[in-house]
């Protein structure tokens, strides 16, 4: 009989097109959107590598050759700052610079000047080194005129200083901002569990569809027919969740850390508490469906938007001032777990979220059974 009931739940649940839409197609599609919005400006703002510069010397300087060639040395198997391109004109250079083949063009004729062709972190970078050099040159050429006992001691103390740089690591995880986008994304799908949950209940229930009413006057108990429809809901949900994953980890290629297995098992207690909220949106007495419908909507919605599914931030406002708000938020819960997930190499911040979760999961199912425990109806 129960395996029975199973069957007969998933073939409902699987025709409901309402529920598979806002369980697989839409994450699908705001992940894609959002990789195509956010995915590229981790890159342009955050990560820098070997830049490369033209030089036209209108006007030869030894003491800038010097120094650029300093700068272009690898030291300790750290990564250069630079890479000189010599140019024979400044048309060269210029077109170099237009064809983006150089991000900056030195220019030394009287004085030197630098062109850029837009703003970034390369182009900030070039014009410290050439501010610096201007202000090295200009302490050298003083220390030569009025102390030139010290310029020696200066010039060495000069050339000490550290050249090049090198990628540390600090976490093993993505330390992209844009990141907790795409967690909200899954935080979404979870919740977004609650429209198969409530879809279960009202159709379990006499005083709101006609299903209700046969399956009330059916031989079969109740708890059955509840434990079934979890099930059914589960197996539709967490596949859901677990092809949005694929899809952002491998076709996307989003960074959302190693620890799959955590991950895995955040996403079976995510999708169990959206399940367990529907039910219990789907067995409050009273309520059209169409209002059931609504608050299961406004609800997710709210919950996701103080996770930081529109607008990045607004967890941490509510972690630094409010933290019993995104205790009781599943959304933040989530998000913050796949935070600690690819952060902290610890867990215990993990299962302190795991546990939150799970609490409420047990809050709503206890709250949905007494709902519709013994429930009789006079009419319907």
């Amino acid at each position: 009989m129960f395996r029975h009931l199973l069957s007969y739940s998933c073939r409902q649940l699987f025709r409901t097109r309402e529920v598979i839409f806002w369980t697989l197609l839409f994450p699908v599609l705001l992940a894609t959107f959002m990789n195509m919005a956010f995915g590229k400006i981790s890159d342009a703002t955050e990560k820098m590598d070997t830049i490369q510069v033209a030089l036209y010397e209108g006007k030869e300087e030894v003491a800038l050759e010097t120094t650029l060639q300093q700068l272009s040395q690898v030291k300790e198997g750290n990564k250069a700052f630079i890479n000189v391109k010599k140019a024979e004109s400044m048309e060269q250079a210029e077109q170099w610079l237009k064809e983006g083949k150089v991000h900056g063009v030195l220019c030394q004729e009287e004085k030197l000047t630098l062109k850029v062709a837009q703003n970034g972190i390369e182009q900030s970078v070039l014009r410290q080194i050439v501010n610096q050099y201007i202000h090295y040159k200009d302490t050298l050429e003083r220390l030569a005129r009025e102390n030139p006992q010290k310029l020696a001691d200066a010039m060495e103390q000069m050339k000490s200083e550290t050249i090049g740089f090198a990628e540390k690591k600090t976490t093993e995880g993505n330390m992209d901002d844009t990141v907790s986008y795409f967690y909200a994304i899954f935080a979404m799908t979870c919740l977004f569990a609650s429209f198969a949950g409530e879809d279960k209940m009202v159709r379990l229930q006499a005083d709101t569809s006609v299903l209700g009413m046969r399956r009330g006057v059916a031989p079969v108990s109740k708890a059955k027919v509840i434990l079934a429809d979890f099930i059914c809901c589960e197996i539709l949900e967490y596949a859901s969740v677990l092809l949005v994953y694929g899809y952002m980890r491998f076709a996307l290629g989003i960074q959302l850390g190693e620890k799959t297995g955590m991950i895995l098992i955040l996403l079976l207690a995510g999708t169990c508490y959206g399940t367990m909220f529907g039910f219990f949106i789907g067995a409050l007495p009273k309520l059209t469906e169409g209002v059931k419908v609504g608050i299961c909507v406004g609800a997710n919605l709210m919950f996701c938007a103080m996770s930081d599914l529109m607008i990045s931030g607004i967890r941490n406002y509510f972690a630094h001032h409010a933290p019993l708000v995104n205790h009781i938020n599943p959304a933040a819960l989530i998000v913050d777990s796949f935070y600690a997930l690819n952060v902290y190499n610890t867990y215990g911040r993990f299962c302190q979220n795991l546990v939150l979760l799970m609490c409420l999961t047990l809050v709503f199912g206890i709250l949905s059974l007494l709902f519709v425990r013994r429930k009789r109806y006079a009419s319907v």
